[in-house]
């Protein structure tokens, strides 16, 4: 069998492609395109107010990306494959804006705005909006989720004990 140039390409192409499916690193989080619908109520999420989640599944080099943690979480719960990482928007390290009646938080949707879920703590039950109504607020410093319960009531709590009739219910 002769080897040409185009071979040999493509078999390199498909090793390199397939290097995160085989135990390589985790994929990041993406910056959200102005167009990208989010994949569980199918929203343009550059459109909507408040956080945001991307979640990579088990085999997916790419995260599927919603229009706020509600969604992202829903999604999660009805997906029945792996989750590989969930990033959600982390409020400790943007310049964030909320605007009153009702108060409706900002977005943030470049990369660089989102943190591992399991680093996060979310504020719940909080007068906060985003997209979908009431919103699941996460920060990576407590004090700052403290911070947002005193002017905005709620609770904190670690992003990994949502429960999907804390989604339902909101």
């Amino acid at each position: 069998m002769e080897l040409t140039r185009r071979t040999v390409l493509g078999v390199a192409v498909a090793g390199i492609g397939t290097t995160g499916c085989l135990g390589g690193e985790t994929p990041p989080p993406a910056t959200v395109a102005d167009d990208t619908q989010c994949a569980d109520c199918g929203m343009v999420i550059a459109t909507q107010p408040g956080p945001a989640g991307q979640t990579v599944y088990e085999g997916d080099s790419e995260p599927t990306q919603f229009c706020s943690t509600v969604c992202a979480y829903r999604h999660r719960f009805d997906h029945s494959g792996g989750v590989t990482v969930t990033y959600l928007t982390d409020y400790s390290t943007v310049d964030y804006r909320v605007q009153s009646s009702p108060p409706v938080v900002s977005a943030h949707l470049d990369t660089a705005a989102f943190t591992e879920e399991d680093a996060l703590k979310l504020v719940v039950g909080s007068s906060l909006e985003g997209a979908m109504g009431p919103a699941l607020v996460p920060f990576s410093e407590s004090s700052d989720a403290a911070s947002v319960t005193n002017e905005y009531g709620g609770e904190v709590i670690d992003a990994g004990e949502v429960t999907e009739t804390m989604v339902a219910e909101r």
